[in-house]
């Protein structure tokens, strides 16, 4: 049994069939271990990773890197990790709250993250912005509705667009102004979650409720369906706009056109593990691989055209929902990292 569901599911085992043990699901227990001090390096082995020298030239005032979720040290945080190796560092953990997701802003500058309190209410959510090296932590106040996980950001680094537990896909500005509901208020849409906003501001998103992967204009509208689907597909946009990724139900990893056409395999699941799609950039397409046997959650990074699969992060902990730092980089690095 997989140690961990994907929250809108436990929030459907939450609301229908309430005395379900969810413990398997996620630890929420309050013994979580000393948090460590931000900067804690923690140096894993066994990797094999891409030449760095492919990330010359891009236009950034930091090492481009990978932010991840994981509970290393008994807490679940921010971590990151440099893509041509070395240690895993402690980015941004928040005292007693358990950090869910966190997402790099297209201005290469700020991150959002959303938390769950680990007490009375788990699914309280909250959500957040930082500066991207974790310092001048922010709530954004969202009253009205309960964000849940994860947050994306328009095109521009303005707006972020969250799902909530049961009123589908938000959106609000970065200064915390115009909360306003992106996809209709309809019960068929209570379910959306899973957003990611392409370069032309097209969000897709997912419905697991209905299997459905759909895309609507950031300006709000009911989504145009795009595939269906079973099960929780976490669609990620290429960073052209023009194709998505997403994970199909004990399939594996799949690549699409935008209007669905041309879906094709990338990635097949073998015997006694999972993988979820996590973030596309002209860095490579990172997703989480879960070994069903001993039970880790490890990044992984492999190129559009199915090739070059690495592992980048190894060990017991759970890693979840990575993030490359930088997802636009100077066009003519793009271009050789995508079309070399």
């Amino acid at each position: 049994m997989k140690r961990v569901f994907h929250p809108t599911a436990m929030s459907l085992v939450l609301f229908f069939l309430p005395i379900f043990n969810l413990s398997f699901c996620l630890d929420t227990s309050a013994a979580r271990g000393t948090v460590p001090a931000k900067g804690t390096s923690v140096q894993t082995s066994g990797r094999t990773l891409r030449d760095p020298s492919i990330f010359a030239g891009i236009k950034t005032a930091l090492t481009p890197g990978v932010f991840f979720i994981s509970d290393i040290g008994g807490t679940q945080a921010i971590w990151t990790t440099p893509p041509s190796g070395g240690p895993q560092e402690l980015l941004l953990s928040y005292g007693d709250l358990l950090i869910v997701s966190v997402n790099v802003s297209t201005t290469r500058d700020e991150i959002a993250f959303i938390t769950h309190e680990l007490s009375d209410d788990y699914f309280t959510g909250k959500l957040w912005l930082a500066e991207i090296d974790g310092s001048n932590v922010s709530e954004i106040p969202v009253t009205t509705v309960t964000p849940h996980q994860p947050a994306a950001w328009s095109a521009d680094g303005q707006v972020i667009v969250f799902p909530t537990l049961t009123e589908g896909l938000y959106k609000i500005n970065r200064d915390g102004t115009n909360l306003q509901p992106l996809t209709p208020p309809e019960t068929s849409h209570h379910w959306d979650d899973d957003p990611d906003v392409s370069v032309n501001n097209d969000v897709v998103y997912n419905n697991m409720v209905f299997g459905e992967i759909r895309v609507a204009p950031l300006a709000g509208a009911a989504g145009s369906l795009i595939k269906s689907v079973t099960g929780w597909t976490a669609p990620q946009w290429s960073p052209d706009g023009e194709r998505i990724l997403y994970n199909e139900l004990d399939i594996g990893l799949r690549i699409m056109n935008r209007d669905g056409t041309n879906d094709q395999l990338l990635l097949a699941e073998q015997s006694g593990e999972d993988l979820y799609s996590a973030d596309w950039s002209p860095l490579g397409i990172l997703y989480v691989r879960v070994d069903e046997n001993t039970g880790n959650h490890d990044v992984w990074v492999i190129d559009p055209d199915g090739t070059n699969k690495q592992q980048l992060t190894s060990g017991p902990a759970i890693e979840q929902r990575p993030q490359w730092v930088y997802r636009e980089t100077e066009s003519a690095v793009r271009n050789w990292l995508l079309f070399d």
